[in-house]
């Protein structure tokens, strides 16, 4: 289905419509990247890692290391594996696949289009906790929530402007880090994030 916008109208000189339509959220088979490969701004990054209780990580769809790389300088011990070549970590590894965990927590920003299935994954490898960067309306769904209850959601911590993914380009959704902890069935905390380079603030 094609969505239409008013916004097209504004679109900046010398840019595509391919580019456009990417740039402003639009819909379609030919508009996504190849296995969902977005990396992730650093400042998606810092304003979580004090609620990283694990000081060993598995980062399981690392990519070009952008995750990774940002826990090792914060301190961390970083296990970093994808099925895909990005030129970081070790590739060839199917995290849907694995028999074992090779850490208790999992920081990753996974393929949207398999978001249940990275779930289930981290239940059955009885992950401690695992921070998923996800959309924040992926809460939408109702076989989804119950999915994400049962797997321990613990805070969501939503970011207030949109984050940079595509070469700087800020797609249509805000985005989220669900944090899950294993057996947790409390209330779901919530907090803000700012995505303010330099000026980082968790409220």
């Amino acid at each position: 289905m094609f969505i239409k916008s008013t916004n097209v109208k504004k679109r900046k000189k010398g840019m595509g419509f391919e580019e456009i339509k990417i740039s402003k959220g639009f819909s379609g088979k030919n508009k996504r990247v190849k296995n969902d490969f977005y990396p992730t701004p650093t400042n998606a990054i810092i304003p979580i890692l004090e609620y990283i209780e694990n000081q060993n990580v598995w980062e399981c769809a690392c990519g070009d290391g952008a995750i990774s790389s940002v826990l090792v300088n914060a301190g961390f011990n970083v296990i970093s594996t994808d099925l895909n070549d990005y030129g970081y970590g070790k590739v060839g590894v199917d995290f849907l696949s694995q028999k074992s965990k090779l850490a208790n927590t999992i920081v990753t920003n996974p393929p949207y289009n398999l978001i249940n299935d990275f779930i289930e994954k981290a239940n059955k490898l009885d992950i401690d906790e695992f921070l998923y960067l996800l959309p924040l309306d992926k809460l939408n769904g109702k076989a989804r929530t119950f999915l994400m209850q049962k797997s321990g959601l613990y805070a969501l911590y939503s970011f207030r402007g949109r984050l940079k993914f595509c070469g700087g380009k800020s797609p249509m959704m805000f985005h989220c880090w669900y944090h899950f902890k294993r057996g947790y069935v409390g209330d779901i905390k919530f907090k803000f994030i700012d995505t303010d380079d330099g000026n980082i603030k968790l409220f």
